[in-house]
């Protein structure tokens, strides 16, 4: 974790991904009425070369979602699903 983030903004942090990630998973359940499974967060700073670097090759077909927060606190968020497993949000 970059020294940008304080141990306690961490938390912070993982709790708001915490709150609205079980939203969008009980969503997203609802909608295939499947059951999804989510893991805590972990929070790492990586340049934009390096999420693709880190997470998934260059090569390798993905679905992304990005989503933009606007207000008093600005960021991204990235979804990304490999290809092979975008079918289990499938109904």
């Amino acid at each position: 974790m970059s020294n940008n983030f304080t141990a306690v903004e961490v938390d912070i942090i993982k709790e708001i991904i915490n709150i609205g990630g079980g939203n969008v998973a009980t969503s997203i359940s609802k909608i295939i009425g499947k059951k999804v499974h989510m893991n805590l967060p972990i929070i790492t700073q990586l340049t934009y070369n390096q999420i693709f670097e880190t997470i998934m090759p260059a090569e390798e077909v993905v679905k992304a979602v990005q989503m933009e927060v606007d207000g008093a606190i600005k960021g991204q968020f990235l979804l990304l699903v490999d290809e092979k497993n975008i079918i289990q949000f499938s109904p």
